[in-house]
């Protein structure tokens, strides 16, 4: 997921620069891109009663990472993307598919 966030919010970038008009297509910001990966996708595939939000009763899929060091002295509001455009497979360090973990 993470990747497919950075790619989400590359491609908004190159169209918002490359569209035509120019300047005329808005990039998401970080949160739009987050809540599109997330609850926004479950309701897009009609699946938001039972995935989309970390809750009981949710068959919630997550990443447990351990991010660079140096992205805990950002602002807050800069350590998701930080996380999102430097995370490695190394950094994964437990998986859970539907609350349930299968990973390291």
């Amino acid at each position: 997921m993470p990747r497919v966030a950075t790619d989400c919010l590359n491609t908004a970038k190159a169209v918002r620069v490359h569209g035509l008009p120019r300047g005329s297509y808005p990039a998401p910001g970080r949160a739009e891109a987050w809540w599109a990966l997330t609850r926004g996708a479950a309701e897009a595939l009609d699946l938001a009663d039972r995935i989309g939000l970390i809750e009981p009763g949710k068959e919630a899929d997550c990443l447990i990472v351990r991010p660079e060091a140096w992205i805990n002295d950002l602002p807050a509001d800069q350590q998701v993307s930080a996380l999102l455009y430097t995370l490695r497979p190394q950094q994964i360090e437990h998986v859970f598919i539907a609350g349930q973990r299968v990973g390291p």
